[in-house]
């Protein structure tokens, strides 16, 4: 689930995905709201996260626990699914490979109306050594004009 703060006019929306997940090489996966399906899922359109007011995505920061096992260092691509139908591609640097890594993506500019909904696209690599099981938290921030 997730928690809404808002800043002056800006809005900064935190998410978790309380289940770890063991991706299979080469897997994408989609993370959202979670609600009752709290790890990403394969299948897209169901972890709606819904933007409440216009503004520009500029910044999303991915944290990920990795435990027992670590990947063997390859790196998995994330982005933005915007309302099912655009993906813009924001990192091919995401990290599976330490018990905890932090991804912070500034200068992001994705545009969104209130209304719209997105979704974190996770793009597995293909592990030699597969990470035993990833637990993924997100946010993102949205700047109001």
């Amino acid at each position: 689930m997730g928690n809404v703060d808002i800043v002056s006019g800006n809005y900064v929306v935190t998410l978790s995905a309380g289940v770890g997940i063991a991706p299979p090489d080469g897997t994408v996966r989609y993370f959202g709201n979670g609600g009752a399906n709290l790890q990403g899922l394969v299948t897209a359109n169901l972890n709606r996260v819904y933007i409440p007011r216009t503004g520009t995505i500029t910044r999303v920061d991915i944290v990920t626990v990795t435990s027992p096992t670590q990947s063997s260092g390859e790196n998995s691509t994330v982005a933005i699914r915007l309302n099912d139908t655009t993906d813009t591609e924001l990192s091919t640097a995401l990290e599976t490979d330490a018990l905890t890594t932090v991804l912070n993506l500034t200068g992001v500019s994705v545009a969104v109306s209130a209304g719209d909904f997105i979704e974190l696209k996770v793009t597995f690599a293909t592990f030699a050594t597969n990470p035993s099981l990833v637990y993924l938290q997100w946010m993102f921030e949205v700047t109001v004009p």
